[in-house]
């Protein structure tokens, strides 16, 4: 005798409730972040490309590199950890220069330095969620990060309430 199974889900999924792209990614942007070893900046970051990701990264030492969560934080006098590396540069390190026109998702407004690889690896596209400020933006006559990354013909886009 053959057993009949059930392949159809009991409750259908309406359209209707299905996650945006920006939702979806957020998600697991949130997720990703949670991998975070540097207790000062829980960061995350994604890269997608045509709404697939290509590579994820969070803050955290360098490779065989001793984490801030087993050592402490190492600060220096900008009152920045200089142990941990950005989750946007592990990200871009990551996506072996697959990340050419792809879009950035990060928990965070990205700093300077990171915005500059950022421009570099090809990403044309920013969406975060937190503000971040980095006053070394005046350094190069902007007012922030994203006027910086805007001059570079990249879109910036804060997404969610903070």
């Amino acid at each position: 005798m053959k057993s009949k199974v059930n392949v159809k889900p009991k409750t259908k999924i309406k359209s209707k409730n299905r996650l945006s792209w920006d939702e979806y990614f957020l998600k697991i942007l949130i997720a990703t972040s949670e991998r975070s070893t540097c207790p000062r900046a829980v960061v995350g970051a994604i890269i997608t490309k045509d709404n697939k990701i290509i590579a994820t990264g969070y803050n955290g030492a360098p490779n065989d590199m001793p984490h801030c969560t087993d050592v402490g934080c190492a600060v220096g006098e900008d009152d920045h950890c200089h142990r941990a590396v950005h989750a946007e540069i592990n990200a871009i390190i990551q996506a072996s220069g697959s990340s050419q026109g792809g879009t950035l998702y990060c928990t965070h407004k990205p700093c300077l330095n990171c915005s500059k690889a950022i421009i570099q690896a090809g990403i044309k596209e920013v969406k975060y969620i937190y503000e971040y400020y980095d006053n070394q933006s005046k350094a190069l006559n902007v007012k922030n990060q994203t006027e910086y990354l805007n001059q570079a013909g990249l879109k910036v886009t804060k997404l969610g309430d903070e």
